[in-house]
């Protein structure tokens, strides 16, 4: 009989011909298409942090997101030359080294190996997923980092930590729900456990100087430059439309799980239902809307692929209002049912590593509706771990494996 690190190797093998499938079809098909989006200014600026390949370039430049991307895929470029096939050849690297790092993961909490890659299978299928792994974006260098944060501080690595933390915040500022959450998970392991561990609040504290060292020299959060001409104005107004669009549009992109808990799973519960509803109808005042910033900067009248798909389908606009609010219920739901389980957890004093996830998914709640822009492909920052979050809690998958 197979011992059970023989099944673990042979299933990650599996992974691993999987992602490198996925991955060729992808080039066979995509590399050489025509730019998309994001990838016009994104290689504009690798150009220039290719020219200038010097620290000295991080103190302005027209962008947004801090320097990092631009470094890794400017240093590529001087190895391998700045084609753009060249260019998305790194995508793909990155996007394979995700994939693995992704498994890993998971693979920590569901040992049902065939579980754990139907559950992968869903999160790299999403539409923007295919995107992001081949096109020069910067959302699949930023979820990488994220993983590697989330891993390293389940197993106790601190310094691996500190790099995936700090690095995925030098990618994005968006970021700041990894140590957001670590720091949430550090209070309540405190208050429900009475342990602190001087070892993780430093490393999570620490992995915040990177970006605050950028802040200091741009005096903001985002280069000079990159605010005059990306946000049209600079504030921190918590938009209640945006906390719509990501609550709605998550669920579009986890209806396999939610199926799953419907047909298997449910049991009807009528105050959460009524709560539900009552939060769909206050967030029903505050629809579905685009950006200011995308509304002047581009033709896009939807906020990403789930949102045109259904305005084309549902041309008429109340119908299509009534579909986005069904969602909206669903997703708010599907969210009571999880916060049920984690609160009913630590009533019991019970502090499982998973809850981790959820405080992602809840810091990611927090902090996107504050941003200038809101889009559907942000989701793909914090799907794979929401994703988990809502397996481990239904019970799909087999309890999490030994003490973590």
């Amino acid at each position: 009989m197979q011992s059970d690190l023989e099944k673990f190797y042979k299933h990650q093998l599996i992974w691993i011909c999987i992602s490198v499938l996925y991955l060729t079809l992808l080039t066979i098909l995509l590399i050489d298409s025509p730019l998309r989006a994001d990838e016009n200014h994104n290689i504009a600026t690798i150009k220039l942090f290719h020219d200038n390949f010097t620290l000295n370039q991080i103190k302005d430049y027209p962008e947004v997101t801090p320097p990092l991307f631009y470094f890794a895929y400017a240093l590529w470029a001087k190895i391998f030359g700045f084609a753009i096939i060249n260019l998305r050849l790194l995508s793909i690297v990155i996007a394979f080294m995700t994939f693995q790092a992704l498994y890993s993961l998971s693979s920590i909490f569901i040992k049902n190996q065939l579980h754990n890659i139907l559950i992968l299978l869903m999160i790299i299928l999403n539409p923007y997923f295919i995107g992001i792994s081949i096109f020069i974006y910067t959302d699949m260098i930023t979820i990488f980092f994220l993983i590697l944060g989330v891993i390293s501080f389940i197993k106790g690595k601190y310094i691996l930590f500190f790099i995936g933390s700090s690095m995925a915040l030098l990618t994005r500022q968006y970021a700041i729900i990894l140590p957001l959450a670590i720091f949430s998970y550090l209070i309540l392991e405190f208050l429900i456990q009475k342990k602190l561990n001087l070892k993780k609040f430093i490393s999570a504290s620490l992995s915040l100087l990177p970006i605050l060292i950028l802040f200091f020299v741009w005096n903001g959060i985002t280069p000079p430059s990159g605010k005059e001409r990306w946000i049209v104005e600079e504030t921190l107004n918590f938009s209640f439309n945006y906390l719509n669009t990501y609550l709605t549009f998550s669920v579009i992109y986890i209806i396999p799980l939610l199926l799953i808990y419907l047909f298997r799973k449910f049991k009807f519960n009528i105050k959460e239902i009524l709560i539900a509803l009552a939060f769909t109808i206050v967030l029903s005042f505050f629809p579905v809307s685009i950006s200011k910033v995308t509304l002047l900067q581009t033709e896009t009248k939807t906020v990403g692929f789930a949102h045109l798909f259904l305005t084309q389908i549902f041309h008429d606009e109340l119908i299509l209002r009534l579909i986005l609010l069904l969602f909206l219920f669903l997703s708010l739901w599907l969210n009571l049912i999880l916060l049920k389980e984690y609160i009913s957890q630590i009533k019991d004093r019970v502090l499982e590593k998973g809850l981790i996830f959820h405080l992602l998914w809840i810091c990611f709640l927090v902090i996107m509706p504050l941003s200038y822009q809101v889009w559907e492909k942000y989701l793909t920052m914090v799907l794979p771990f929401y994703s988990l979050s809502i397996y481990l809690v239904f019970s799909v998958c087999d309890k999490v494996e030994g003490e973590l």
